[in-house]
């Protein structure tokens, strides 16, 4: 199973965010700057049906108060469109835009990264955001790389992230940390290669650390294949700072490992560098 199974984020609005009337194209300008800055290819465009079968869910999830992936056939609500998209999307609570909703996760943000998607749905309607993204996974040879590519988040170089992570992801991060207290921002690593079939990539992270500029390590967990979590991956893994990071400061993330597909397995070794913001980010 991949994430179709993945359950909420439940994300943090202001007030006037969450009552405003977000639509599918500045949706799709929204994660296509996140795709753009992680180094992806663009989501091409939101499909109409796609679009209609996540606002339906979301009016069954505000008519039922079932929030979840699942629709029942039996309720006054259902609809056949709303329960493909619950089961294909991403959803989050209240109504806002995919990087506020799911920038700062685990699970949620890998499925918004996959390197292959090109074709979504989404709604921002009835206090909740629903966006598709199994649908629109490419299965065309164009969208392969001729060798694995490994592309992070935060990226390379960039600023501002929250030091420590908000919490309110199911699966939660934290299976994959037993015993932390707290997390520091999330690092997720998505993969692409010249696999034809993503969903049975496995990566297996065998050394990882964190770094500070001045050499402070940070105590890391690995999700990856061998983690409770693996099912949500996509092929990808993620690294979880044990502690929140410091404010305004920069920091180098490591990890080795393979990719396996199949019989046939690639090594790789990966970094990324970048900056926290301030605390209350």
């Amino acid at each position: 199973m991949v994430c179709a199974t993945l359950i909420a984020v439940t994300a943090s609005a202001s007030p006037a965010t969450a009552r405003a009337t977000i639509g599918p194209s500045f949706a799709r300008l929204d994660l296509n700057a996140l795709r753009t800055q992680a180094g992806l290819p663009p989501v091409r465009r939101f499909s109409g049906r796609l679009n209609r079968g996540c606002r339906q869910h979301n009016r069954y999830m505000a008519a039922t108060g079932e929030f979840g992936h699942t629709e029942r056939r039996g309720s006054r609500y259902y609809t056949a469109g709303g329960a493909r998209a619950a089961q294909r999307s991403v959803i989050a609570m209240p109504q806002t835009l995919p990087s506020a909703a799911w920038g700062d996760s685990v699970y949620h943000r890998i499925a918004m990264l996959q390197p292959r998607l090109r074709r979504a749905g989404f709604s921002a309607n009835s206090g909740f955001t629903c966006m598709q993204v199994l649908s629109g996974v490419s299965r065309s040879r164009r969208a392969r790389t001729a060798q694995p590519a490994i592309f992070s988040w935060p990226p390379n170089g960039s600023q501002g992230h929250a030091p420590t992570f908000g919490g309110g992801e199911y699966p939660d991060p934290f299976d994959d940390a037993p015993g932390a207290g707290e997390l520091g921002t999330p690092i997720t690593f998505n993969v692409n290669g010249p696999w034809r079939y993503w969903p049975l990539v496995r990566s297996s992270v065998t050394t990882a650390t964190i770094v500070s500029d001045v050499g402070e390590p940070v105590p890391v967990s690995v999700s990856d294949m061998s983690a409770a979590n693996a099912a949500y991956l996509q092929g990808g893994f993620a690294l979880l700072p044990r502690q929140s990071l410091e404010p305004n400061t920069w920091y180098t993330a490591t990890a080795s490992g393979s990719i396996n597909y199949l019989s046939r397995s690639w090594d790789f070794s990966t970094s990324t560098r970048f900056r926290t913001g301030d605390e209350a980010l």
